[in-house]
């Protein structure tokens, strides 16, 4: 029995050491691809986007874009019913000129406060972190052969692009859309506008659509960084993230339903038409980087 168990565990010993060794192999060429050129013997870049280089992606992502914000206009009760979940109506008082008092809850409480404020500056530390990283990479002489330098500059362009330029410099501060709080509905003075309208009740930093949620969903974009093996957990926590700040913001009163679905999948078309525009015409349809074997073999 002592022998039978002896050779029990050397047995398992080799498979968990065999596993190991393949992850590890796995990541060092990751590694590999994304420090050093991704221009493997022939001259063809190689892509490190994968579906995302697929037209019916950035075509799918478009119609979903329209489809949604089409299904919140027509059903604008949607986004009042699950703002209403958060908000707690309490009396007016006598001299009140409000026909509805209330208060949301969770915009009072500090944990929740706090928790959104590390939120919304994580997306900033990362797109600093990427350009520093894209920065010392043109310092050291990497071209555009080069995969994590691909990889930064879509980052860093769909960033600009998207949550900068069309969410916080376009939508938020031209579309007009009051925020909840500031609807008859929550006790504010506005009227409640549908998302996608146009109106002129709100001044600057309106609701529509989501600033915050907008640049977590943005962090998509930093998935390639990783390697295949630990790509799952980062979107995960990406997916985490941006459902947790959608989540607050709602109960803050601050959005509705609408502004945080549409906000995310403002940044997901953004980053695909980046995709579409930056890589090589040649890569767009080729299998993803993980499925190809580096030029170089492993010491």
């Amino acid at each position: 029995m002592s022998m039978a168990a002896a050779r029990q565990r050397q047995h398992l010993t080799v498979t968990i050491s065999s596993r190991l060794h393949d992850e590890r192999v796995t990541e060092v060429r990751h590694l590999r691809r994304m420090e050093t050129s991704d221009t493997p013997a022939g001259g063809e870049f190689r892509t490190l986007f994968g579906a995302w280089c697929n037209p019916r992606m950035l075509t799918g992502l478009a119609g979903l874009f329209l489809f949604t914000l089409t299904m919140f206009y027509l059903g604008s009760d949607i986004d009042r019913a699950v703002s209403r979940l958060f908000f707690d109506e309490q009396a007016c008082e006598p001299e009140a000129l409000r026909q509805v008092c209330g208060v949301f809850v969770a915009a009072k409480m500090s944990f929740w406060r706090v928790l959104r404020q590390v939120l919304q500056y994580f997306p900033v530390l990362c797109a600093l972190f990427i350009a520093v990283r894209l920065a010392a990479d043109l310092w050291r002489g990497h071209t555009w052969a080069v995969g994590r330098v691909r990889v930064a500059v879509v980052a860093l362009l769909s960033l600009a692009l998207g949550p900068l330029l069309l969410v916080n410099g376009v939508l938020k501060e031209f579309w007009g859309r009051p925020r909840p709080v500031m609807t008859y509905d929550f006790g504010g003075e506005f009227p409640f506008v549908p998302a996608g309208q146009w109106s002129d009740l709100c001044e600057r930093n309106c609701s529509f659509v989501s600033g915050e949620v907008a640049g977590l969903a943005w962090l998509a974009v930093i998935v390639p960084f990783f390697s295949p093996s630990w790509r799952p957990l980062v979107l995960t926590t990406v997916l985490s993230a941006v459902t947790l700040a959608g989540g607050m913001r709602i109960a803050f009163g601050a959005h509705y339903l609408s502004d945080v679905v549409l906000a995310t999948l403002s940044s997901l078309v953004i980053f695909a038409g980046v995709v579409r525009l930056v890589e090589p015409p040649a890569v767009r349809n080729l299998t993803p980087v993980e499925n190809w074997k580096p030029s170089r073999s492993l010491p």
